[in-house]
C-alpha cells in the first residue's frame, strides 16, 4: 500500500477533489492488480494524501 500512498500524494498535489482522487486510487489498484481494500480504507488514504499535499 506504500505505492498507493505515493501515487495518491503525487495526484493530490495536482488535484484537490476527493471524488477524483478516490476514482484514481481505484483505477490504480485495478491496474496494479491489487485486491482493492474496502472503500473506507481508500477514503482514509485519500484524506491523508490531501492533508499531506496542503
Amino acid at each position: 500500500m506504500q505505492e498507493l500512498d505515493e501515487f495518491l500524494l503525487a495526484r493530490a498535489m495536482e488535484h484537490d477533489s476527493p471524488a477524483l482522487l478516490f476514482r484514481l486510487a481505484c483505477e490504480y489498484l485495478i491496474s496494479a492488480r491489487v485486491i482493492r481494500p474496502g472503500p473506507v480504507m481508500v477514503v482514509k488514504r485519500v484524506a491523508h494524501a490531501r492533508e499531506l499535499a496542503r
